[in-house]
């Protein structure tokens, strides 16, 4: 996980739900920060949490890699990600922001979009072609195909990226998720 904030709580908390995690190892620029997040997630998940004292410490190795910061330069460098590992870039939401080098982009076995036009404007998609290293054509799928069983996801030892910029109607689907999980909730006065 690189940033500890409340994205990376709420990432951590989702992802534990569909895949057994055994260990997580995360990263912040701010050890106080980082060192609270990994008590939080082993009280709280009973996973597992290393802090990190650097961002290749805790990418190297990962068969997942989440990033959840508004950085603007790139932290996860092309070279530190293995074989098989999904990259899902999550805080490169904006055209200024920007977490992975564009080369992992550029040599990505598959890149995935939550939205094609949508992140060649915004996200790590459009960093990568604005340095002539992608094509927005060579965008494997976006998301919903995935998710849906259209088009398949991993299909071997490949580097996959996703560039998650976020989509409202993607947003509204996982809310009704939510919903229908807690059901009818009240509190006390």
């Amino acid at each position: 996980m690189i940033g500890t904030g409340v994205q990376a709580r709420f990432q951590l908390r989702a992802i534990s739900r569909v895949c057994r995690c055994e260990r997580v190892v995360a990263w912040s620029p701010d050890r106080s920060r980082r060192e609270a997040y990994c008590d939080e997630m082993m009280a709280a998940l009973g996973i597992e949490a290393h802090a990190a004292t650097s961002p290749e410490e805790a990418v190297r190795g990962a068969e997942l890699v989440v990033t959840v910061t508004p950085s603007q330069a790139p932290i996860v460098r092309t070279a530190w990600i293995g074989a098989g590992t999904t990259v899902i870039a999550v805080g490169s939401d904006g055209p200024h922001k920007q977490e992975l080098e564009a080369a992992l982009v550029g040599t990505a076995g598959k890149v995935v979009a939550d939205r094609t036009a949508q992140c060649v404007e915004l996200g790590e998609i459009h960093h990568a072609v604005a340095q002539g290293l992608f094509e927005p054509a060579q965008v494997y799928a976006e998301l919903g195909a995935i998710v849906n069983g259209t088009t398949p996801g991993r299909e071997g030892d490949e580097i996959i990226v996703c560039d998650l910029t976020g989509v409202g109607v993607q947003d509204a689907a996982i809310a009704e998720i939510v919903w229908a999980t807690l059901g009818d909730v009240t509190t006390d006065p």
